[in-house]
Formats: C-alpha cells, structure tokens, sequence
C-alpha cells in the first residue's frame, strides 16, 4: 500500500509559523531540487502528514529555497488485532536491519521500543533537539519527555499528552469518600483498596457495584492493560533488572484478582456522557465507584462543575513515586508519537517533524480524514511543545462546550455557571491555568514498555485461578528477565 505524493506549495495554515531548516537540506545544493522523507504511519495519521509537508513546502517558497519537498507515505490499516501489529512490528524491523525502513515513522502497538532503541536503529530525539540552532528542550514540556525516556535517551516523540483524572461517586458513603479525598493524588494501588473496603464494609448496599468506568481511548484502564503499569515499579530499565517475586507485587497481584472476578472489573467505555447524562445517571453510570477520564471530555468534566454530579472530588491518577500518569501511545493506537531512524537524513526529519507537531494541532481540512485524523480541536491533549499550548487549550475547552452542551438540548446548563459568558470564560481561563500547572509537574507512563506478549498466557491463567499470584509473579519474573537480557 505504498503511495508517493508530490507535495506542491500551498498557503501555510495560519498556525504554522516560518521555520528556519537545521541541516543540509538549504546548503548544499545536488544535481536535484528535490528532497525526499519517507513515512510510516497508520491510515489515521496520514492527512495530518500530508498537511505538514504542504506547510513546510508552503514555508520554504515563500522564503525562495530552491527544493520542493515530497513525502513518500507508506500507511497501514488503523484497526489491527495484536498479533497483527506484532508481525508488522517484525516486519519494521527487517526493514531496518535491511536499511530499508522509513525516515520517520509513528509508533503503534506491538512496537518493542526498548528493543528499537537499543538496536541503534533510531534517532535519540535529544540529539535533534540540541544540534539545532532553531530549537532547545525548553521549547518542551520537559517534565512529560522524560516520561517517555529510555535509558536516558527520547527516542520516541510525543505529539502531546493527557493525564488521568479520577473522580469517586457521590452516592457512596461519607466514610469511603473521605478515604478517597484524603489523598492529593490517587494511585490505582490506593482505588483497589478503597474499593475493597466498600464491598467489605458495605456488601448489602454497594457490593453489586463495578470498580472503575474509564473512557480511556485504546483500552487503557481494562485489568489486562494496567498490570503492565504496576510491573513497571519492578522493573529496573536501567539496570535491565527485575524483582517481580517481591511480596509487594504479590500482595497486589491478590487485590487484582479480587477486582477482578465476578465481573467486578475496568469498563472500557468511551461513552462521556455517563458522567452527567441524567438518562444514564439511572441505569449505567452509577453501578461504578470511580470515573476515569483522559480525553477532552474527560478533562473538561474535571475542570468545570456540572449540576447534581453522579461523580466528584476529581484526582489525578499517579504513581507510587507521587508522579502524574501519562498514557503510552505504544499501547493507545491514536495517540501519535514519532521515530527517526538512524540511516536517513536527520536534519531533514527534524524540519518536517516541527511542521508535523504544529499540523497536529492546527487541525487537518481534509473531509475524508476521520474525527481522529483530523485532531485540531478534537485533539485535546497538551501539546508538546510549550508555545502551542496557551493557543489549544482554550479552544479545545471551548468547542467542548459549544459542541457538547449544545448536542444535549434541555441538559444545556448542566454546568454551573455557563449560562454567563463572562463566567465561562473565566472558568475555561482557570482551566488552562490548572492544566499548565500540571504540565509542570514529574510524570511517568501508564504503561511500561513491557510487552504484552509475556503477560498475556499466564495472565489468562492466573485470572482463571488455574495459578497462584505467587506462581504468575514467578512465571513474569523469569519472562521479563529473559526479554531484559535478550
């Protein structure tokens, strides 16, 4: 499915700003005025890199460089089962140790990252960003690229970033929701045990109740999803070293199991409105003791104040270390976060990554792009890079209300406040300044970069009570010593 595009100049988008080019591709002319980038992606990502290379092409006439820039855009399907992105996975990686992979690519599920980067295959980001003139690490939120290190180097790019807010139900007793607002930040160890402690203390009234209701895109929150996150406290990547036979992790892996059985388990609805749509107040939302939320709507509810809340006392979901949980696009398919493989021309990536960055969150025009595709104000996580995020959040937070509150009719006023425009804009005000506060602070993935497939057999084990929490822990251990050594 390989296809190359002429990418010709076209007005730049009101948001790209005129970039100066790192390398070679202005300095030192060849018999050619051509230059030629290579990209892999899936088909949601391609007309937000069809539009950067526009832009970049647009850039560059206007300031009468004498190149035209082409894209040659290889794409695979979005919608892939795991084993599928595993063997396209494999595949990638043939292609490089061929010296036949793509310039730059976007990571997907199945990618072995760890792997990648040990490989020499790709481009530490770090490099990039100090060998150009036009760029430091302070033009990034800094705090979330070290979230995505690897053994002290970025070789993976995120486009942006979301936190996880947890909110508890108001209609739980006062006693569990102290226990739940005691805590500044919450960590999915802390919500099991309050969990627990409901169905233990209130079996009558409560126990029918579901642990958590996430609206998580890619799955983020399901039992088999999040126990990577817990393994990664572990493991040290580091030393390549792990202690998964620590009675800590045991003794979690026994909470998990409770949560677990009898259907009280993660619920991976990306169904928003659950949290204050008075028709699904009855008959959904209110059977699960927390929300979880990490996209648009998910983050303007724990921003703004909605009228009688089936959920409340937002928190932001951390680590044990006090570190805000980002999610990992190695695990969530429409999350964008970019490669550069070592073999291409760098200076020339890294010009078409910074128009890449901005196309994200200017938006795509192209009507054939689907919702994802098109990002722009759909695309509500914090941009990486600083200077993109006083223009986005506004407008994400606004074409939330407009959109959103208008397409609920009678349910229009359902925060308070919002019927007063000055009142709403300074709650979207005081939104983005909470949310830059956030940015600044430490933060780690949800999920670790250990790869599925060496939880997934045992795991289905363990959660059919066929092996003990002891026996799994042993089994990970040996898996995830061997896959740190390999």
């Amino acid at each position: 499915m390989k296809r190359k595009y002429l990418i010709l100049p076209a007005i730049m988008a009101i948001l790209i700003f005129a970039l100066s080019a790192c390398g070679s591709e202005q300095d030192s002319a060849d018999d050619s005025n051509i230059r030629t980038l290579s990209f892999l992606s899936s088909s949601e990502h391609v007309a937000v890199a069809r539009q950067a290379a526009r832009s970049m092409n647009a850039s560059w006439y206007e300031r009468g460089y004498p190149y035209e820039f082409v894209l040659d855009v290889d794409f695979f399907p979005f919608a892939m089962s795991w084993e599928e992105a595993e063997a396209h996975y494999t595949r990638l990686m043939i292609q490089l140790m061929a010296g036949q992979g793509p310039d730059v690519f976007i990571f997907d599920r199945g990618f072995d990252v760890p792997a990648l980067a040990r490989s020499g295959f790709l481009v530490d980001f770090y490099t990039l960003i100090d060998n150009c003139p036009h760029t430091s690490r302070e033009d990034f939120f800094t705090q979330a690229l070290d979230a995505f290190e690897i053994q002290g180097g970025l070789y993976m790019l995120p486009v942006n970033f979301v936190f996880n807010y947890v909110a508890i139900n108001t209609n739980l007793p006062q006693s569990i929701i102290d226990r739940f607002t005691h805590h500044e930040l919450i960590t999915i160890e802390q919500m099991i045990e309050i969990y627990l402690a409901l169905l233990e203390n209130y079996p009558g009234e409560f126990g029918h109740m579901y642990f958590a209701l996430s609206n998580s895109l890619g799955g983020g929150f399901g039992p088999r999803c999040i126990l990577p996150h817990i393994m990664g406290s572990f493991v040290d990547f580091e030393t390549r070293t792990s202690d998964l036979t620590n009675p800590e992790f045991v003794s979690f892996l026994e909470n998990y199991f409770k949560i677990s059985e009898d259907r009280h388990i993660f619920s991976n609805l990306n169904y928003v409105h659950g949290w204050i749509s008075r028709d699904i107040q009855s008959t959904h939302s209110s059977d699960y003791v927390f929300a979880i939320h990490a996209s648009a709507d998910g983050q303007a509810h724990s921003f703004f104040t909605p009228y009688e809340p089936i959920f409340s006392h937002t928190r932001l979901l951390s680590n044990s270390e006090g570190k805000l949980i980002t999610n990992s696009p190695v695990w969530q398919a429409v999350m964008a976060t970019i490669g550069v493989t070592a073999a291409g021309d760098n200076d020339l990536a890294w010009e078409f990554i910074r128009y890449l960055l901005r196309a994200y969150i200017a938006g795509v025009s192209d009507p054939s792009a689907s919702v994802i595709g098109r990002f722009g104000d759909n695309y509500f996580g914090t941009p990486i890079m600083r200077e993109l995020h006083e223009f986005h959040a506004p407008r994400a937070l606004n074409r939330f209300l407009n959109e959103n509150l208008h397409s609920w009719g009678a349910n229009r006023n359902l925060y308070v406040g919002m019927g007063d425009p000055a009142e709403r804009t300074r709650q979207v005000e005081n939104a983005v300044q909470r949310l830059s506060v956030y940015n600044e602070m430490p933060m780690t993935m949800l999920h670790s970069m250990i790869p599925r497939r060496l939880v997934t057999s045992n795991l289905d084990l363990f959660m059919r009570g066929l092996i003990t929490s002891q026996e799994f822990a042993q089994r990970t251990q040996n898996a995830v010593s061997l896959w740190l050594i390999e």
